[in-house]
């Protein structure tokens, strides 16, 4: 699977043993969409066997530790198994990767073993490490010679100097073909040897600031720790929600960078390392409970990227909201790519999703009047470039050149079904249409906090004409909505889908409805014992280890659970809860993929993809939505109220929470399970808002 540590845009993806192979696919040192180190390997003396001890990697740390099996010294003596300890720790702290290998001899006579070291950078642009594009465009140097290193240069050809220094101390020999180094080591015993190597990835010959070793260590590791900190404080009974939660924390963190308006989450790592308007999106509302800064950063950052032109080619029109973004030399050629592209229809209705909910949490009123101005033009384009030819809802643009299957989070679902058949625009997806209901209700309620019930009025009438619409349009003879319709408003896929589930949160069903949808949900074919299927299992085309086909979706699964809480689905609530934290015990360090594949419980274990991020955006908020779901929170800002109606899952008979964040301070409660019941306990509210709870005590 491999291992990521990150800090800021600067990430390193090794394999499992720390290395970057000569023969392998997408490992690397990352910066702004850029592979600035593809191949580091090292080896000791003549290739004497290693065996690994230990491996570790968390957030911006990771290290290694690893003993030698028999071998021989430069004299040509032996080394006697086990003789060297050896450990590698890495550091990525403010552009800068920190490495130092620590040799201690445990035996009782000297060691000489040289270490060597290959290194080779190609400077390769994220995009094409896909496969689906050729890079090329700019021109390598030949590697420079240092007394203390080397430095690998790029003139990209947008015209960017790109460069790697790489410094060893102590010094090396006198350097090798290529990228090799050989570093003389003579070891006594009891006595430790170290080496200290610093990477340098630099963009037009920029300045990066050094630190020491230890001083950086230091820095991220507290940087990480005033994150939690400030982060609500969680406590059960139940291991596996604490472990998960304190992950969802650690995850956001790790995931988060500043693209000039303060920090935002990306998408996810190693594949994705970039902003995306609607992962972005889908993590901060994710998150909301644990910091609404990030939120509001991101709602900023993509109100600076709204659409300002019709331009078919990359999807933009006046209004909507970017998705992708990207950095690198692809990305600045002209006629090659754009830096971002706005091909999604769902991202305009989740950026307004989450001004609103931002105000829901937070109160904060004057951040509402502040992105106005973006959300009224993003209302704007739902009405009119978002819904073409008046078809009556949010949809695919006709004419759009870009072949992205991007524009719904899982549109390459709706048009392979169709078994080479080349389809038409419009096409609506059923979960877009779910988030346009959702986003226009919520602000009619902002409308009337700002003082224009006119407005407020036409959103109020134009959100209930849609589900009406939707009512005669999306259902099926089976009673319950199809995925999507094409241009003549027939199903795009006669399967069930889990999209179906979106709607379930945000009010576009009714309760009876509603009750039909869970329970189809809920069947074998769709519910495999830890989460939903995107595809039911007996379709055509299902396929488990498909992203879209079968496979399971986090944020995909935390949207029907938050919308099970909110439509009173407690019974399928807890059985979801309990399917999720039953798979934590497979996948890494309670650290949730993108997703994983659909097979069942009855199938053996919980697999994971090798190409789904970890973290990712739509999962690493997992922990939260959780929590959000187990309290029963509302917050309802207008009337400086909070709604709770807990419910405890199976096997949690208590929990604590602790500083979660509401309205003008925090909420601190205490549940307990009593007779089979969930009793609350506020211990502390300092949020300004009255608590409406039956079970307050």
């Amino acid at each position: 699977m491999g291992q990521v540590i990150k800090d800021g845009d600067l990430f390193l993806f090794t394999d499992d043993k720390g290395d970057l192979p000569r023969q392998q696919g997408g490992f690397g040192l990352f910066r702004q969409d850029t592979r600035f180190l593809h191949r580091l390997e090292w080896s000791l003396g003549e290739e004497i066997p290693l065996r690994t001890l230990s491996v570790e990697a968390d957030g911006a740390v990771s290290f290694y530790r690893w003993t030698q099996e028999n071998g021989l010294q430069i004299s040509g003596e032996s080394i006697q198994r086990n003789t060297l300890e050896i450990t590698r720790r890495r550091i990525v702290y403010r552009g800068v990767l920190y490495e130092t290998f620590t040799f201690l001899n445990r035996g009782s006579k000297p060691v000489a073993v040289p270490l060597h070291l290959q290194f080779d950078a190609d400077f390769a642009d994220r995009e094409d490490l896909w496969g689906n594009e050729k890079g090329g465009f700019g021109q390598r140097e030949p590697v420079r010679w240092l007394n203390t290193g080397l430095i690998f240069d790029y003139l990209g050809g947008d015209g960017v100097q790109r460069s790697l220094e790489i410094q060893v101390t102590p010094a090396p020999d006198s350097p090798g073909e290529g990228g090799s180094l050989r570093i003389p080591l003579y070891i006594e015993p009891k006595i430790k040897k170290k080496v200290h190597l610093r990477y340098y990835p630099r963009i037009d010959e920029e300045s990066l600031e050094n630190f020491e070793t230890h001083v950086a260590e230091e820095a991220v590791r507290k940087q990480m720790q005033e994150w939690i900190d400030q982060a609500p404080k969680v406590d059960s009974n139940l291991h596996d929600f604490n472990a998960l939660y304190l992950q969802s924390v650690k995850d956001t963190r790790l995931l988060l960078m500043d693209w000039g308006e303060g920090f935002i989450p990306m998408t996810g790592l190693p594949w994705h390392a970039a902003p995306s308007g609607r992962w972005s999106l889908i993590a901060s509302l994710q998150a909301l409970s644990v910091d609404t800064e990030m939120a509001k950063n991101t709602v900023r950052t993509l109100a600076r990227y709204q659409g300002k032109r019709f331009q078919p080619s990359e999807g933009e029109e006046p209004g909507k909201i970017p998705n992708q973004f990207r950095f690198g030399e692809r990305s600045a050629i002209e006629g090659v790519s754009s830096s971002y592209d706005f091909t999604a229809i769902d991202t305009t209705a989740l950026f307004l999703i989450c001004i609103a909910q931002i105000y829901r949490w937070s109160g904060d009123i004057q951040f509402v009047r502040e992105m106005m101005p973006a959300a009224q033009k993003a209302l704007d384009w739902m009405d009119t470039y978002g819904d073409p030819g008046d078809f009556g809802y949010i949809a695919y643009q006709p004419g759009l050149e870009s072949t992205e299957t991007d524009q719904g989070w899982r549109s390459e679902e709706t048009t392979s079904y169709q078994q080479g058949e080349s389809l038409q625009s419009p096409l609506a997806l059923i979960e877009v249409q779910s988030y346009v209901y959702r986003a226009k209700s919520l602000w009619v309620e902002l409308y009337q906090q700002v003082g224009n019930t006119e407005e407020a009025r036409r959103l109020h009438r134009e959100a209930e004409a849609l589900k009406k619409r939707f009512r005669q349009d999306f259902w099926s003879d089976g009673g319950i909505p199809v995925s999507g319709l094409d241009s003549n408003k027939k199903p795009l896929i006669n399967d069930v889908t889990s999209n179906i589930g979106h709607g379930l949160l945000g009010g576009l069903y009714d309760q009876k409805d509603a009750m039909r949808i869970v329970e189809r949900l809920f069947e074998r074919d769709m519910f495999n014992g830890w989460g939903i299927r995107t595809l039911s299992s007996t379709a055509e085309n299902y396929n488990p280890i498909h992203p879209y086909h079968g496979s399971i979706w986090l944020h995909d699964n935390a949207y029907i659970l938050m919308g099970l809480q909110e439509m009173g689905f407690h019974v399928q609530m807890n059985q979801m809860i309990k399917g999720l934290l039953n798979a934590t015990r497979y996948v890494n360090h309670y650290r949730y993929p993108a997703f994983f594949c659909g097979y069942g419980e009855e199938e053996g274990v919980l697999t994971s993809d090798s190409w789904a991020c970890s973290p990712h955006a739509g999962s690493a908020g997992l922990g939260f939505v959780i929590l959000q779901v187990i309290l029963g929170i509302h917050p309802d800002a207008s009337r400086r109220r909070l709604q709770l109606s807990p419910r405890l899952p199976d096997g949690m008979d208590r929990l604590t929470v602790q500083g979660l964040k509401v309205g003008e301070g925090y909420l601190d409660v205490e549940l307990s399970r009593v007779n089979g019941a969930t009793f609350l306990r506020l211990i502390q509210n300092t949020t300004g808002w009255s608590i409406n709870c039956a079970t307050v005590s």
